[in-house]
């Protein structure tokens, strides 16, 4: 009989780059033009209408060169390079009826809005409390005109002498005011904060009986039910551990710190662990997916 001839097996060779083994990843390819065009347009002036016209004309080069694959991939990574930028841009345009297009109120004016988020309560380094809420403006009312208006504003109220919550339609006399820049360099740059969640527009409320409620639980339902899940988790973290360690950890899970103390939170900072607490508006991680969907 003959031998049976044994055949080596024939050598594989390796991935390229951008593969995982041999599977192509487009998605990073795509990602990375995209991200770095967010990043880019953020030092750049507002030209939205020129990257409008710049994206559709490298797409259209892309198109007609789609037979050449070198210069067909260079004209489609530039162009999700500009269509990254172009987003971005277009998420700073408002329209004109919004209410950063109106001056600064600093005599006082009458605001009238929902509530967007779940109001923080805190305290000021005084001992005062105060209510930090985010407002869905609709209606603005100064030197005795009315104007329908749009937009965010983030509103604080001092001495409250009731509760708000999500959904709340509230009518409120302060200050209006627009956020500031850093007055040293190397401070908190608080106006680019408010800026990248599309609030341009500040209310300052010195006394909580200038703040009337027109109506209750007029926001979306889902979120409502995702809150009322937040303050039932809270309460069986307050019951189960005592202070401070709750304060703690309904700080650390739920993003809530307006009970964790002023002197933990100054330990926090002098330690360099204050990332590991969610900043006052960042969305808590048990109901962040919820609001995602629905805001």
């Amino acid at each position: 009989m003959n031998p049976v001839r044994s055949k080596s097996p024939k050598a594989t060779a390796p991935p390229k780059a951008g593969t995982s083994n041999g599977v192509k990843r487009p998605l990073v390819w795509i990602s990375l033009p995209f991200i770095c065009g967010i990043l880019v347009s953020r030092f750049l002036g507002p030209y939205p209408f020129c990257l409008y016209f710049c994206t559709a004309f490298l797409l259209f080069l892309t198109l007609l060169s789609w037979r050449k694959k070198l210069l067909s991939h260079l004209f489609l990574l530039i162009t999700i390079f500009l269509l990254g930028a172009t987003l971005y841009q277009s998420s700073s345009i408002v329209s004109p009826d919004h209410i950063i297009n109106f001056p600064e109120a600093n005599e006082g004016a009458l605001l009238e809005g929902k509530v967007a988020k779940d109001p923080s309560i805190s305290l000021t380094s005084w001992g005062m409390k105060k209510v930090s809420l985010i407002l869905n403006a609709r209606m603005l009312t100064f030197d005795n005109k009315r104007y329908e208006v749009t937009g965010l504003v983030k509103a604080t109220i001092y001495n409250p002498g009731q509760r708000f919550n999500y959904g709340d339609e509230l009518a409120l006399f302060g200050k209006l005011t627009r956020p500031r820049g850093p007055s040293n360099p190397g401070q908190f740059d608080w106006s680019r904060y408010l800026t990248r969640q599309r609030i341009y527009v500040l209310l300052t409320v010195k006394d909580g009986r200038d703040v009337i409620i027109l109506k209750q639980n007029k926001g979306n339902p889902i979120v409502r039910w995702s809150l009322g899940i937040k303050k039932r988790a809270k309460s069986i973290i307050t019951k189960t551990l005592p202070k401070p360690q709750s304060d703690i950890l309904a700080a650390v899970l739920l993003g809530d710190r307006q009970d964790l103390p002023l002197e933990l939170t100054d330990l926090f900072i002098q330690t360099g662990t204050i990332h590991i607490l969610p900043t006052q508006y960042t969305k808590k991680p048990c109901y962040s997916a919820l609001r995602n969907i629905t805001l």
